[in-house]
Protein backbone atom coordinates (compact mmCIF):
# COMPACT_ATOMS: atom_id res chain seq x y z
CA UNK A 1 0.00 0.00 0.00
CA UNK A 2 1.55 3.45 -0.91
CA UNK A 3 0.74 6.02 1.56
CA UNK A 4 2.10 9.75 1.38
CA UNK A 5 5.02 9.03 -1.18
CA UNK A 6 6.43 5.79 1.33
CA UNK A 7 5.18 1.96 0.68
CA UNK A 8 3.69 0.06 3.68
CA UNK A 9 4.49 -3.58 4.18
CA UNK A 10 2.38 -6.13 6.35
CA UNK A 11 4.17 -5.37 9.85
CA UNK A 12 4.09 -1.35 8.69
CA UNK A 13 7.66 -1.36 7.82
CA UNK A 14 8.63 1.59 6.00
CA UNK A 15 10.39 1.81 2.49
CA UNK A 16 10.38 5.35 0.46
CA UNK A 17 9.68 5.21 -3.10
CA UNK A 18 12.87 5.79 -5.06
CA UNK A 19 11.49 9.12 -6.35
CA UNK A 20 11.49 10.57 -3.07
CA UNK A 21 13.97 13.65 -3.31
CA UNK A 22 13.99 14.48 0.35
CA UNK A 23 17.60 16.37 1.37
CA UNK A 24 20.11 14.47 3.32
CA UNK A 25 20.30 16.67 5.77
CA UNK A 26 16.34 15.59 6.56
CA UNK A 27 17.54 11.49 5.99
CA UNK A 28 20.06 11.96 9.25
CA UNK A 29 18.04 14.27 11.25
CA UNK A 30 16.78 10.85 12.68
CA UNK A 31 19.47 9.11 12.98
CA UNK A 32 18.07 6.82 9.70
CA UNK A 33 19.49 7.27 6.06
CA UNK A 34 18.19 5.59 2.60
CA UNK A 35 19.72 2.64 1.85
CA UNK A 36 18.91 1.51 -1.29
CA UNK A 37 19.39 -2.48 -2.07
CA UNK A 38 19.83 -3.63 -6.27
CA UNK A 39 19.98 -7.31 -6.94
CA UNK A 40 20.06 -8.91 -10.62
CA UNK A 41 19.21 -13.07 -10.65
CA UNK A 42 17.54 -15.11 -12.46
CA UNK A 43 14.28 -14.81 -14.41
CA UNK A 44 11.50 -14.72 -12.70
CA UNK A 45 7.76 -16.48 -13.44
CA UNK A 46 4.70 -14.19 -13.65
CA UNK A 47 3.21 -13.76 -10.51
CA UNK A 48 6.79 -13.91 -8.63
CA UNK A 49 8.83 -10.88 -7.44
CA UNK A 50 12.13 -10.23 -5.75
CA UNK A 51 12.23 -9.23 -2.06
CA UNK A 52 14.88 -8.85 0.25
CA UNK A 53 14.52 -9.40 4.65
CA UNK A 54 16.64 -9.25 7.18
CA UNK A 55 17.88 -8.70 10.72
CA UNK A 56 16.58 -4.88 11.38
CA UNK A 57 12.57 -4.52 11.99
CA UNK A 58 12.96 -2.32 8.58
CA UNK A 59 14.19 -4.94 6.89
CA UNK A 60 11.40 -7.31 8.09
CA UNK A 61 13.34 -8.63 11.05
CA UNK A 62 13.65 -12.00 9.27
CA UNK A 63 10.36 -12.95 8.98
CA UNK A 64 9.45 -13.81 5.02
CA UNK A 65 6.04 -12.44 5.27
CA UNK A 66 7.73 -8.93 6.15
CA UNK A 67 9.42 -8.92 3.72
CA UNK A 68 10.52 -5.65 1.80
CA UNK A 69 9.35 -6.52 -2.19
CA UNK A 70 11.41 -5.18 -4.72
CA UNK A 71 10.61 -3.18 -7.53
CA UNK A 72 11.80 -4.45 -11.57
CA UNK A 73 13.78 -2.63 -13.46
CA UNK A 74 15.44 -3.29 -17.02
CA UNK A 75 18.85 -2.34 -17.47
CA UNK A 76 18.79 -1.83 -21.26
CA UNK A 77 22.45 -1.61 -21.72
CA UNK A 78 23.88 -4.57 -19.83
CA UNK A 79 20.70 -6.25 -20.94
CA UNK A 80 19.15 -7.31 -17.70
CA UNK A 81 16.61 -7.15 -14.94
CA UNK A 82 17.73 -5.01 -11.26
CA UNK A 83 15.16 -5.81 -8.95
CA UNK A 84 15.47 -2.19 -6.16
CA UNK A 85 14.27 -0.97 -2.98
CA UNK A 86 14.76 1.56 -0.92
CA UNK A 87 14.86 1.59 3.05
CA UNK A 88 15.28 3.87 5.86
CA UNK A 89 17.77 2.11 8.88
CA UNK A 90 19.92 3.25 11.04
CA UNK A 91 23.10 4.80 10.21
CA UNK A 92 26.21 3.04 10.28
CA UNK A 93 24.09 0.11 11.92
CA UNK A 94 25.40 -3.81 10.70
CA UNK A 95 22.91 -5.21 8.95
CA UNK A 96 22.14 -8.78 7.41
CA UNK A 97 19.74 -9.79 5.16
CA UNK A 98 18.81 -12.61 2.34
CA UNK A 99 16.76 -11.76 -0.85
CA UNK A 100 13.73 -14.28 -1.21
CA UNK A 101 11.49 -14.96 -4.42
CA UNK A 102 7.77 -13.97 -3.33
CA UNK A 103 4.53 -14.63 -5.08
CA UNK A 104 1.98 -12.08 -5.60
CA UNK A 105 -0.39 -13.72 -3.08
CA UNK A 106 2.25 -14.07 -0.26
CA UNK A 107 1.73 -18.22 -0.68
CA UNK A 108 5.46 -19.29 -1.20
CA UNK A 109 8.74 -17.61 -0.23
CA UNK A 110 11.94 -19.39 -1.95
CA UNK A 111 14.77 -18.09 -0.17
CA UNK A 112 18.24 -17.52 -2.09
CA UNK A 113 20.64 -20.38 -2.26
CA UNK A 114 23.67 -18.37 -0.65
CA UNK A 115 24.89 -20.30 2.16
CA UNK A 116 25.75 -17.40 4.32
CA UNK A 117 23.48 -14.03 5.52
CA UNK A 118 24.78 -11.00 3.06
CA UNK A 119 26.17 -8.00 5.44
CA UNK A 120 26.60 -4.59 4.85
CA UNK A 121 27.27 -1.39 7.54
CA UNK A 122 24.40 1.28 6.44
CA UNK A 123 25.60 3.55 4.72
CA UNK A 124 28.82 2.36 3.40
CA UNK A 125 28.04 2.02 0.85
CA UNK A 126 24.64 4.11 -0.02
CA UNK A 127 23.67 1.29 -2.64
CA UNK A 128 24.00 -1.84 -2.59
CA UNK A 129 24.27 -4.29 -5.90
CA UNK A 130 24.51 -7.68 -5.24
CA UNK A 131 23.66 -10.85 -7.81
CA UNK A 132 21.70 -13.91 -6.67
CA UNK A 133 22.84 -17.11 -8.80
CA UNK A 134 20.14 -19.36 -7.66
CA UNK A 135 17.04 -19.92 -5.47
CA UNK A 136 16.07 -23.06 -2.58
CA UNK A 137 13.14 -24.19 -1.46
Amino acid sequence: MKKGGKIIWGNGAKTEAASDTSSTEDEKADGYIKQRFEVEGPATVDGQQFAIVGSHPTLGGWVKGNALRMLPAFNIQENKRVWSVTARVPEGERLEYKYVLVSDNDSAAIWESKFHNRQLTAGSPKVQVDRVESFVW
